[in-house]
C-alpha cells in the first residue's frame, strides 16, 4: 500500500479539528523546507571561510 493511500485512509478517520491540525502541520513542514539554506546558498564571508569552502 502506498503512502498516499495510507494517508488518505488515516485522514478519513480523523475529526474535522484533527484534519485541520494535519493541514497546519503540513504547511509548517513545507515552510521549513522552503526557508532552509541549501549548500549553494552559502556564501563564505571571511578569507578563512572562503579558503575552507573551496576545499
Amino acid at each position: 500500500m502506498g503512502n498516499e493511500v495510507q494517508l488518505l485512509e488515516h485522514w478519513r478517520e480523523l475529526t474535522p479539528q484533527k484534519q485541520q491540525k494535519v493541514l497546519e502541520f503540513g504547511e509548517l513542514l513545507k515552510s521549513e523546507s522552503e526557508t532552509r539554506l541549501t549548500e549553494s546558498d552559502f556564501v563564505p564571508q571571511t578569507p578563512l571561510a572562503k579558503k575552507l569552502w573551496s576545499i
